[in-house]
């Protein structure tokens, strides 16, 4: 599913919130201060609409609110000296137990799960597209 996909996947959810879309200096400006580079996917995800609610899943991004603020999020787990949170990792996902859904930017654009008890990773997806794809269809099954 490509992003005009999503966006009518949308459509189809019971509750969605879209936060808008953000200037591609705003996310230059973000992958300064995180010192990542975005995978292409998340970028684009991210210019055209900024953060998303999809739901009961939230996917991080810019220009949403402060909580689901990918930059906001990925400092507070690194400022966390119990979690150990890599560097070499970009929360997208939270699944509100202290574990997340990352890019993984060693592997380029391949999505992990990260287990905050050990510092584990497991793959969940090779991409951000494919990754995305299936958050809309667990959405989508549980309504």
């Amino acid at each position: 599913m490509d992003l005009e996909n999503f966006k009518h996947k949308l459509e189809q959810v019971e509750f969605t919130d879209v936060f808008g879309s953000v200037l591609s200096s705003d996310v230059d400006l973000a992958e300064s201060k995180l010192q990542v580079s975005f995978p292409s996917q998340y970028r684009d995800f991210i210019e055209k609409f900024g953060t998303v609610e999809v739901g009961s899943e939230s996917i991080f991004g810019l220009g949403g609110l402060q909580y689901l603020d990918v930059v906001t999020v990925t400092e507070h787990l690194r400022s966390k000296k119990e979690s150990q949170f890599p560097l070499h990792l970009i929360p997208i996902r939270s699944d509100g137990f202290g574990n997340y859904d990352c890019i993984n930017t060693i592997l380029s654009d391949a999505i992990i799960e990260w287990s905050h008890e050990d510092n584990s990773e497991k793959m969940l997806a090779k991409n951000f597209q494919d990754w995305l794809d299936g958050i809309v269809l667990l959405v989508l099954e549980s309504q």
